[in-house]
Formats: structure tokens, C-alpha cells, sequence
């Protein structure tokens, strides 16, 4: 059997609907088959689009995935310091395309990727000007772009600005669970992060984080030793673990 189609009866599961979806999402005994994808290149030319579209409803119609994840791809230009190896082209926005895959997709939910906005974290602005920024962009991604399953990403560094006495991360988790009660919240989980990984998924699983979904596979020996060390915690402490969405990609070529 190729990798090909090794890889389609991984991910051969029938999605049946944004409840269903959930049901499954929450429950870790059921398994599910996710397809991810960023957005297409801002600049493209709609050719160039329109082919994007064309090699994902290819991928979705062949694999039927239980649903879709949407990565928010931003430039992070002051994350380490270094100067980019390449120059960085600017995606369409996220939720604008998830909310364009969600009606061509409609028995496909999607998981969305939200990377925090830069300007949520200027410390030259006043609490209440960084408060409403976040608050306006939940409502979009929420509201107007009608996303229920999202994964935050940034505002997590207790260095930040913080709002009301929190990070931002937790602020807007505040937020989730006040005032967005039927959205379903996710996290990142990067076993590479080391020993601080443990404590970052116990603490945002108590802040109802109902899903973890890791970055793409190499060292498999990291991942074991955090889900172990994971499952042992919730034990000890008597908390529901989360689900755990491993992310996998295929590398090299079709005789390999």
C-alpha cells in the first residue's frame, strides 16, 4: 500500500455535522480525523485561489475528515530576534476563509487558529484601548464570522501588558467562559517546551480547555513522556483530562 493511501484510510471517517463533531470532539474514547490548512497567500492571483480551493476540496472529498483546522498564520517579527531566512507573505485573514470553508464544507466543522493581535499587546497603549481590541476581535471571530471551536494562540507570557490582573491568554479565557459559553476552547501542546509543558496543560485544563492539539511529530518519546506525566497529574488531582489531537505531516517522496 502507498503512503497515499495509507494516509487516506487514517483519516477515512464520515463527518456528520457540527453536533456530531462536538460530541465526538468531547469525547476521548471516540476517534477522530482532522485535515489542516492555512489560508492562501494574500497576494495570489484568484487563479492561484481558485486552485488552492480546488486542491482542498480534492483532499476533503477523498479523505472525508471528521473536520478542519484553519492555522492563523501571523508574522512574528520580534519573537526571537533572528531575521527571517526568507521574506514572510501575508495570509488572508483566518476566520474570514474558515467562515468561507464553512459553507462549502458543511458537514466539516472547523477549528480555528486566532493568533492574539499585536496591537492587543502594545505597552504604549492604556489598558482599556488593549481591553477593547480583544474584545472586538472575539466578537468578529465569534459572532461575526460565527466560529464556536478555537484555539488561542499568544498572550500567554506573564511579560505582557496584562488586563484586568491577567495575561491576555487568561483574560480572554475569562471572557470564554462568561460571556461565550457555547464555544468550545482549545490550546497548543509543545512537549518540546520542556518540563513548564506539564504545568501550562494542567493549568488550561482547569480553565476549561476541552483539547490539545500538538505541533507536528518528530520525537515521539517527548510526546509519551508528557501525555504519561499528564494523565498521571489529572489522576492525582481528580481533573478530566482533555483530548489530545496528535499532528502529523508525510514528508518525502511517493517510492519512499
Amino acid at each position: 500500500m502507498d503512503y497515499k493511501n495509507k494516509y487516506l484510510n487514517l483519516l477515512n471517517q464520515k463527518g456528520n455535522g457540527v453536533d456530531e463533531f462536538h460530541v465526538n470532539l468531547l469525547d476521548n474514547t471516540r476517534g477522530i480525523g482532522l485535515y489542516a490548512l492555512a489560508a492562501p497567500n494574500d497576494c495570489s492571483s484568484t487563479n492561484m485561489k481558485i486552485e488552492n480551493f480546488n486542491r482542498i476540496k480534492k483532499v476533503v472529498d477523498e479523505c472525508n475528515p471528521n473536520g478542519l483546522i484553519v492555522y492563523d498564520v501571523q508574522d512574528e517579527p520580534c519573537r526571537d530576534g533572528t531575521k527571517r531566512p526568507f521574506p514572510f507573505f501575508k495570509k488572508e485573514q483566518a476566520d474570514i476563509f474558515a467562515n468561507f470553508l464553512s459553507k462549502q464544507f458543511p458537514n466539516n466543522p472547523i477549528i480555528l487558529y486566532r493568533v492574539l493581535p499585536q496591537e492587543a499587546t502594545n505597552i504604549e497603549s492604556t489598558e482599556e484601548i488593549r481591553r477593547n481590541i480583544i474584545l472586538k476581535w472575539m466578537d468578529d471571530t465569534i459572532k461575526k464570522r460565527n466560529q464556536k471551536t478555537l484555539v488561542w494562540i499568544g498572550g500567554n507570557s506573564r511579560k505582557l501588558p496584562q488586563i484586568n490582573g491577567k495575561t491576555p491568554s487568561n483574560f480572554i479565557i475569562d471572557i470564554i467562559n462568561t460571556q461565550y459559553k457555547d464555544v468550545i476552547c482549545g490550546n497548543v501542546c509543545l512537549p518540546e517546551r520542556g518540563d513548564i509543558e506539564l504545568s501550562l496543560m494542567i493549568d488550561r485544563t482547569k480553565n476549561n480547555c476541552k483539547f490539545f492539539i500538538t505541533q507536528i511529530v518528530y520525537n515521539f518519546e517527548l510526546y509519551q513522556k508528557l501525555i504519561n506525566n499528564y494523565i498521571d497529574t489529572c489522576i492525582r488531582e481528580n481533573i478530566e483530562p482533555s483530548r489530545i489531537i496528535f499532528n502529523f505531516a508525510l514528508f518525502g517522496e511517493k517510492k519512499l
